[in-house]
C-alpha cells in the first residue's frame, strides 16, 4: 500500500452513492445437478457411503452406524463430504445427534438417484439393520422392519403417529429401488402416508364425543338417555 510503484495497481474500491449491481439468485438445482456435482467433488469413498445412506433414515448416530458396518476404518472426512456437499439438509427441530428422531433428509429425488446408484441387497440389509437398531428404543420400528419379510402383505396395524411419516416414507423409496415384489409395498405404504396427510389436513379429532345441537325453541325438558 505505501511502496512506490511504477505502474498502478488492481485493486478493489467501493464508491458510495454507486448502486450496486443487481443479483441475481441461482436457481435451485436439480436433483441430478446435486448428485453429479457430488459425485464429480467427492471421493470415491464418499459417494460409495451416500448410496448406502439413501436406505436409511438419518441422523448422525445412525449415518456413523451405516458407516461402520461396511467401513470400519471409514474416515470422518467421508462424512462431513456428505453433510457438506449439497444432498443434505436439516428437517424439524430433532436434535441431529439423538438417534430416536430423524434431523436430516435427502432434497427431493436425491436420495432415488442414490438407491440406483447402490446395491439392491445392500439397501435392503441397511434399512433392516437400522430399523432393528432404532427399534429397540421404540418398537414400531420393528414392525416396520419384520414387513421386510412380506412386502406385498398388508401392512400390520401401527400408530397412527407423525413422528412414524419419516420412516414409511423412506421404506417406500426403499421398496421403490428394489422393484418387484416390493413394488406392491411401497404403493401400501404410499397409500398409508396419504391417508395420514389427508386425516390431519382435515382436522379431524377422532375419540372425542359429539355433542347433540341445544334444542332451541321447544319446551319440553330434556330427556335422559339411558
Amino acid at each position: 500500500m505505501t511502496r512506490p510503484s511504477a505502474r498502478g495497481r488492481d485493486t478493489l474500491a467501493l464508491l458510495p452513492g454507486v448502486p450496486a449491481e443487481r443479483w441475481e439468485r441461482e436457481p435451485e438445482p436439480t436433483a441430478r445437478e446435486r448428485v453429479f456435482r457430488f459425485r464429480a467433488t467427492a471421493s470415491p469413498s464418499a459417494f460409495k457411503l451416500a448410496s448406502r445412506l439413501a436406505a436409511a433414515p438419518l441422523n448422525i448416530p445412525v449415518m456413523e452406524f451405516v458407516q461402520g458396518m461396511h467401513e470400519p476404518q471409514g474416515t470422518p472426512g467421508d462424512l462431513a463430504e456428505i453433510l457438506l456437499g449439497g444432498l443434505l439438509r436439516k428437517v424439524g427441530a430433532a436434535d441431529p445427534m439423538d438417534e430416536t428422531g430423524i434431523g436430516y433428509e435427502f432434497h427431493q429425488g436425491v436420495r432415488e438417484l442414490l438407491l440406483s446408484a447402490g446395491m439392491r441387497d445392500e439397501s435392503l440389509y441397511i434399512l433392516r439393520s437400522v430399523l432393528d437398531r432404532l427399534g429397540r428404543r421404540w418398537k414400531p420400528l420393528h414392525v416396520l422392519r419384520d414387513a421386510l419379510n412380506h412386502p406385498s402383505q398388508t401392512l400390520p396395524e401401527l400408530p397412527d403417529t407423525e413422528r412414524l411419516l419419516p420412516y414409511m416414507r423412506v421404506q417406500e423409496q426403499v421398496y421403490k429401488a428394489l422393484s418387484g415384489p416390493y413394488l406392491e409395498g411401497a404403493r401400501t405404504f404410499h397409500a398409508r402416508v396419504l391417508a395420514h396427510q389427508a386425516l390431519g389436513r382435515s382436522g379431524e379429532r377422532r375419540g372425542e364425543p359429539v355433542e347433540d345441537p341445544p334444542n332451541r325453541g321447544s319446551s319440553l325438558p330434556p330427556r335422559r338417555l339411558p
